[in-house]
């Protein structure tokens, strides 16, 4: 199996502090205000208490920013999710509206298996023959290596509703574009592990 994690390259400190996980920044901006009312109290100092007032402004703006400004990582993850929950109930609006028009299937070493204008029929031939009753990441990690490109690494589980086929563990990188419009689209999908081996290229609908 492949490790996601040693997959990806970590996020920008500063944007992932400020934008995506702010919470422990928050934390201690918030004790350090208590730390400085506590100071104000028992020297009854002003300034401690002015001081106080703007470092709880300052966690309340960071938390409005974390939740105003999306980063390209968390949109692409967004989209990841998003489209998993299409496929698994078979949302064909959505589907469409996720793929790039170029998307390709290609294998682990980035050679195309299905080409352009295949994929899309192969999938709902695919969807129609194994109807899929759930479909759940147990791993995703994003990585943004550009602008406007980013690539998530995903470890899936999908379950069927006939009870005949056992759930799949499956592994894929998805390669996203943002287009000028600012929608993330899927343009290839790379399908790196099948139950832990080499996927069954040869067996596809």
């Amino acid at each position: 199996m492949i490790c996601l994690s040693q997959s990806v390259s970590e996020p920008p400190l500063f944007e992932h502090l400020l934008l995506e996980n702010p919470w422990p920044l928050v934390i201690v901006l918030i004790c350090g205000a208590a730390v400085l009312r506590v100071i104000a109290r028992r020297h009854e100092k002003r300034a401690f208490n002015l001081a106080a007032l703007v470092t709880l402004l300052l966690a309340g703006g960071i938390i409005a920013l974390a939740h105003l400004v999306h980063t390209p990582r968390e949109r692409v993850t967004a989209a990841t999710h998003e489209l998993l929950d299409a496929t698994a109930d078979n949302d064909p609006a959505t589907i469409e509206r996720l793929l790039d028009p170029r998307i390709v299937l290609a294998d682990e070493g980035g050679n195309v298996r299905i080409s352009v204008g295949e994929l899309r029929p192969r999938l709902d031939r695919a969807l129609e023959k194994f109807p899929l009753a759930s479909q759940r990441a147990k791993d995703l990690a994003v990585e943004v290596r550009g602008k406007d490109v980013a690539s998530a690494y995903l470890a899936l589980r999908t379950g069927f509703t006939d009870n005949a086929y056992p759930p799949a563990h499956t592994q894929w990188r998805l390669e996203w574009r943002c287009g000028d419009d600012g929608v993330w689209r899927l343009v290839e999908v790379r399908w790196l592990r099948w139950m832990g081996r080499t996927p069954p290229w040869h067996g596809l609908p």
